[in-house]
């Protein structure tokens, strides 16, 4: 079999890719029946930008960062409006894109680091050894289910698309070390700066790509470039700091841009990731109990755990970096796989702790990592059996194609979707109310009573009130016509909810109980008050229409 691998390296290589294609459409195939969730509703559902026919709200609106992510989000729209087949299929095909480009890097850098073989025979046989290594970094990776996430929830392509722009940087990076011809060369920089302003406008983690080609540079390149490389890094540290002091909002500017809001402080937030990433190797390693809502605890100090994973952090990178040469592959996995979390699990916070998606590109920096383990290990000694090789990859392709399929299943029903969430992260806030909030759409008020509490409750003890949390908890009890318990929430609510859209949402919810209970005139001056602090509240308006004509 290998024989005839080795004879017909081309028609190989283009069947097994295109099985690969047809593997990743058919254990994705459920997903293309998965209704929209969560954010999907404010990215699509709800976004106007989206609806428009043209394109100048999405150029001029809040998604403009985002903009390639967000137009092909604008052309499934105009296509199949908001049906979510079109959504579901563009995802897949990103998907696929990547995983071919996923064989692409990983031969790349395969032949890259190899050693040449001595005839031409010789030759061929570890080219098409190299391809079939390649296979499989792709093919595991493309059927891994920790990357469903980011295939079958539907706003997270922006995931997928900035992965295209993130491997088309590192391929056209090493195509251009190999060039002597300046014309190349530039040409390949040319489409390497183009990949990277795509994909900043596909989604921001794309900056973790130019700490990888920097570090790869410092740690493998001539002592010529990395002098010049340094004195480069020295340079420009030097530089803001001669300008900083001039410009006083310079650091307040940086440190805005760099966090989100309503998240926790730079050191709280880098503890915690030092723990979740270590959760997403085990995802990755065991991949059976995965969750849309991790439950992630917020580590507010260095204790023991944050110090043991730290310190288990440090030792892998010393290790990467002592076998950079004898084990150059597992050195690069170990570099991708830090540097593609770079941006969402170190020192730039962000609301939620823990997603499955921002595992992503690193994935692809663990296969590397491991299959380069597993290829040293193989081709150290020639009795190691192909077919024993063969058969271990095989099982773990079949394992992780149903485990996929059967992700993409339970994705199909938001209400067993959620039940399962609740069960997996019993004290996650979104999951409780998410399955709150599918129980109520079946009016088991009850029971979502019950689980919309829950998030709730989980909420202030973590020291977060939201509005859409309470208002979601104030509509379970006003359908049990539970009213002034109702306005208790409200109470609670307005002494820490400040954001004067929130607190108006809040009051116009409020006298929706009142009005049920009769006042209207007590609920006349809360409406009033409530579009005050947001003159747009339709809920709002449509309550003192209701007050006025009464």
């Amino acid at each position: 079999m290998l024989q005839r691998i080795i004879d017909n390296p081309n028609k190989s290589t283009l069947l097994f890719l295109t099985l690969l294609v047809v593997a990743i459409f058919l254990v994705y195939y459920p997903s293309l029946f998965v209704p929209f969730y969560l954010d999907d509703r404010e990215s699509i559902v709800t976004n106007v930008s989206v609806h428009s026919p043209t394109l100048d709200l999405l150029i001029n609106g809040p998604d403009r960062m985002r903009i390639i992510g967000y137009f092909t989000l604008w052309l499934n729209y105009q296509i199949g409006g908001l049906e979510p087949f079109g959504y579901h299929f563009a995802n897949i095909l990103f998907h696929a894109i990547n995983s071919l480009l996923v064989y692409f890097l990983a031969n790349q850098l395969i032949r890259h680091f190899c050693v040449g073989a001595n005839s031409s025979v010789e030759l061929r046989e570890q080219s098409t050894r190299n391809s079939l290594w390649a296979l499989a970094i792709a093919a595991i990776w493309a059927l891994h289910p920790l990357n469903s996430q980011a295939v079958t929830y539907v706003v997270q392509r922006l995931a997928s698309i900035v992965t295209i722009f993130y491997l088309l940087t590192i391929i056209f990076y090493i195509q251009a070390r190999k060039q002597t011809n300046l014309v190349k060369i530039g040409a390949y920089v040319l489409l390497i700066i183009g990949c990277l302003v795509a994909g900043l406008h596909a989604k921001q983690n794309i900056v973790g790509v130019i700490l990888f080609l920097l570090v790869w540079e410092l740690l493998t390149a001539s002592f010529r470039v990395k002098k010049l490389l340094w004195w480069l890094i020295a340079g420009c540290t030097f530089a803001v700091l001669v300008i900083a002091p001039f410009i006083p909002w310079f650091w307040q500017a940086l440190d805005t841009f760099t966090r989100d809001p309503s998240a926790d402080t730079r050191p709280e937030y880098f503890y915690t990731q030092m723990v979740v990433l270590w959760d997403y190797v085990l995802r990755f390693i065991y991949p059976f109990s995965l969750q849309l809502n991790i439950d992630a605890d917020l580590k507010k100090t260095m204790e023991p755990v944050v110090g043991l994973a730290l310190l288990a952090h440090v030792m892998v990178l010393a290790i990467g970096y002592k076998y950079r040469k004898t084990l150059p592959l597992l050195f690069i996995g170990i570099l991708l796989f830090y540097t593609g979390h770079a941006v969402e699990s170190f020192i730039i916070p962000i609301k939620d702790l823990a997603f499955e998606h921002r595992a992503y590109i690193s994935n692809i920096g663990l296969m590397i990592a491991l299959v380069a383990i597993v290829r040293y290990w193989f081709e150290k000694s020639p009795t190691r059996s192909v077919q024993w090789l063969v058969a271990g990859f095989s099982v773990v392709l079949v394992i992780a194609s149903i485990t996929t399929f059967k992700r993409n299943i339970l994705w199909q029903d938001p209400l067993t979707f959620y039940a399962n969430e609740a069960l997996l992260s019993p004290e996650h806030p979104r999951a409780n109310a998410s399955y709150g909030n599918e129980l109520m759409k079946l009016q088991r008020f009850a029971e979502a009573e019950v689980y919309i509490k829950k998030g709730v409750d989980f909420n202030i003890a973590q020291g977060k009130i939201t509005a859409s949390s309470l208002i979601a908890f104030m509509n379970v009890l006003y359908q049990q016509e539970k009213y002034q318990q109702a306005s208790h929430i409200v109470m609670l609510g307005l002494r820490h909810i400040k954001r004067p859209h929130d607190r108006s949402n809040l009051l116009s919810s409020l006298a929706y109980g009142y009005i049920k209970m009769g006042y209207c005139d007590f609920a006349r001056g809360l409406l009033n008050t409530a579009l005050k602090l947001n003159p747009n509240n339709k809920d709002a308006k449509a309550n003192l229409a209701f007050c006025n004509g009464v």
